[in-house]
């Protein structure tokens, strides 16, 4: 059986702290303990994962899941090397804050591209609602079940949705201004 240490470098160039996006980037990407991985990361120069998980105090298993789902975006890159001594594998880890903006630019525009996509889905036609509350459906797929749920048999009332279409264009007009587009 091989034993793996990992070993971790760290550019130390971003505060993910002061950085929303990044945390909310980060959290989607590997959950919400990859923060404290990555400021860690980001504070020491070289550290192995036994080290790091003792650090934060979280176990070795989730640490390592944490940085493999890093490496999986891109974030952190490694070299493998060979301990000479005892036979070892060492992976020498690095993050990389260039990737964690290019990985932010791509989920800002996806979020915007969904925005827009559900501004146009509640824009395009009519919606009813089930008065049980199990369902939302257009008028075409109303109309086909008699304005019956397709679930319960309710009935499917008319809804309203210009709220809904007004708070995701706000949401949409926040959000491209935020991000610059």
């Amino acid at each position: 059986m091989s034993y793996i240490v990992l070993v971790i470098i760290s550019g130390g160039q971003m505060n993910i702290k002061e950085n929303p996006q990044a945390i909310s980037v980060l959290m989607d990407v590997a959950g919400a303990n990859s923060i404290e991985v990555v400021n860690e990361l980001l504070s020491k120069k070289e550290i192995d994962e036994f080290s790091l998980a003792e650090m934060i105090g979280m176990e070795v298993k989730l640490v390592r899941k944490i940085l493999y789902s890093l490496y999986d975006q891109r974030l952190v890159t490694f070299k493998r090397m060979k301990d000479e001594q005892t036979g070892w594998y060492i992976y020498i880890w690095k993050f990389d804050n260039d990737k964690l903006e290019g990985l932010i630019t791509r989920t800002r525009r996806t979020q915007i591209k969904k925005l827009r996509e559900q501004l146009e889905y509640e824009q395009n036609g009519q919606h009813f609602v089930c008065e049980s509350g199990c369902v939302r459906v257009k008028f075409e797929e109303a109309m086909a079940h008699m304005f019956n749920c397709p679930h319960c048999s309710g009935k499917l009332d008319f809804f309203d949705n210009t709220k809904v279409i007004s708070q995701l264009e706000d949401n949409l007009k926040q959000m491209e201004k935020s991000f610059g587009f």
